[in-house]
């Protein structure tokens, strides 16, 4: 509180000092006029005063645009403030859970595929039109989930997309495109890393699948 008081008092005090000295100035050089002002014509007197208050009002209309555009200024940055906020607040907040990539053999017939599972769940606003790509170049995979989706605020999704690629990568990246809740469009991606400490195997009557676990990597 007292240094807002300070920030508009200072400058005030300042001004009035400017033209107190100009005013001084005035009385010194033209004291002679100044106490005889009654003996002036009405022509002689306007000419002084214009010449006097002129440069005040100049003066004067200078401070006062330069503290309107101060304050425009000051409004403006509060209005970009405040979009700041609302984008931040439409957008969606992805948790990723349980993400494997499942290496599956039918014995049967010999042939084996690899699918990727794992959960997505939003924290924030809502997302809407959610399309999901899975990627990793070196190994060829550039592939998607074929689904559009809303994930909504407390949604949790569970997703299994099988890969063309019979390729198990060390690390991929996953990239979602989505519309925020102001229906602006947006992108995100995420890097995951392969534990390498974790590894499962299950044999069934038909399959044998082999399950590698990947944790997201903090960008």
């Amino acid at each position: 509180m007292i240094n807002t008081i300070k920030f508009h008092i200072i400058p005030q005090l300042f001004q009035g000092s400017l033209i107190g000295v100009y005013l001084g100035l005035i009385y010194i050089n033209f004291s002679d006029k100044i106490l005889n002002i009654q003996d002036l014509s009405l022509a002689e007197l306007g000419s002084f005063s214009g010449g006097v208050f002129a440069p005040i009002a100049v003066f004067l209309l200078i401070v006062q645009h330069r503290t309107q555009h101060k304050e425009l200024l000051k409004s403006k940055n509060k209005e970009i403030k405040r979009e700041e906020i609302k984008t931040k607040l439409a957008q969606p907040l992805f948790e990723f859970k349980s993400c494997y990539l499942n290496d599956v053999e039918d014995i049967t017939t010999g042939k084996c595929h690899i699918h990727f599972a794992f959960e997505i769940e939003n924290h924030l606003a809502d997302a809407t039109e959610v399309f999901i790509r899975i990627k990793n170049l070196e190994a060829g995979i550039n592939q998607n989930d074929g689904k559009v989706k809303k994930i909504f605020r407390g949604d949790c999704c569970h997703l299994h997309i099988v890969l063309d690629q019979y390729s198990v990568v060390d690390n991929f990246d996953i990239e979602m495109t989505y519309y925020d809740s102001l229906r602006e469009f947006r992108t995100s991606k995420h890097t995951f890393i392969r534990d390498t400490e974790y590894f499962e195997t299950n044999y069934g009557s038909h399959q044998h699948i082999e399950i590698y676990s990947y944790d997201m990597k903090e960008n």
